[in-house]
């Protein structure tokens, strides 16, 4: 369920409640039913006979893989790898639900320092995270892209499906409405950011869960830029963030590990 926040403002609550209801129909459609069933076919064919990881990242679509994993594979580490200091700061309000009501997975952290030199976070920093967890837990990686959020994903399910020989993305052929029902009607932790809608002006369906300050979804809707959604519900943590940077703080160790081990 939605993580309440005082961010959210009353319209934005309302606006939520009808994605909700919208979430809990979807649910029930048989065409969800049939992506789930395929979703846990792919998962449990890939992780059955290999040594694999699975990066999450606390937005919607690698909660709904963390719980696949729970359920089905709790064997396959979850990893995420954090990059400090502009990760989101609700997603361990997601992670710490999910692991209080899943002790027993297999639960790891990876820091890594941005890179103040990329333009986007990917470059130099998700990739040397990415390197460490690989060395650590083996090359195969499960992940919660998705093919309609950009065309790369997209070409890379159009050619692999599902499973590549390395790479294994279940709930790659989801829609949002079905990995939104997933998230509803299994009562699982929903991140904060999802239902800020600018008062109910934006569809929680544009919406998405990214490090802050970068360039990564630079449109979280149609109506606002990232920039000033960014400010408006996330402006004193920016604040923050900006006279961190000025005062030069000790830089965190590439790789630093943290092993919670399922613990909140």
């Amino acid at each position: 369920m939605l993580i309440r926040s005082a961010r959210h403002t009353a319209e934005d609550l309302a606006r939520w409640e009808i994605h909700e209801q919208q979430a809990e129909v979807h649910s029930n459609l048989t065409s969800f039913k049939r992506h789930l069933q395929r979703a846990e076919t792919a998962l449990l064919s890939f992780a059955g006979n290999r040594r694999a990881f699975a990066g999450v990242s606390w937005g919607k679509d690698s909660t709904v893989l963390a719980h696949l994993i729970a359920r089905l594979t709790p064997n396959v580490p979850l990893v995420w790898v954090r990059v400090e200091p502009d990760y989101n700061p609700d997603c361990p309000l997601v992670r710490d639900a999910f692991l209080s009501a899943n002790p027993g997975v297999n639960y790891y952290e990876i820091a890594v320092k941005r890179d103040a030199t990329a333009q986007y976070v990917a470059h130099g920093t998700l990739e040397a995270g990415m390197k460490i967890a690989r060395k650590r837990f083996g090359d195969a990686h499960i992940s919660g892209v998705r093919a309609d959020e950009s065309k790369v994903r997209m070409r890379r399910m159009a050619t692999w499906g599902e499973s590549s020989p390395g790479t294994c993305a279940p709930i790659g052929w989801w829609s949002a409405w079905d990995v939104y029902a997933y998230l509803v009607s299994r009562r699982l932790p929903i991140h904060p950011a999802y239902a800020c809608t600018m008062n109910g002006l934006l569809d929680p369906i544009g919406l998405r869960v990214s490090p802050l300050g970068g360039k990564c979804g630079e449109r979280p809707g149609d109506n606002f830029g990232r920039k000033e959604w960014e400010e408006r519900y996330y402006g004193q943590h920016l604040a923050r963030l900006r006279i961190d940077a000025r005062r030069a703080p000790e830089q965190l160790s590439l790789g630093q590990e943290m092993e919670r081990d399922g613990e909140a």
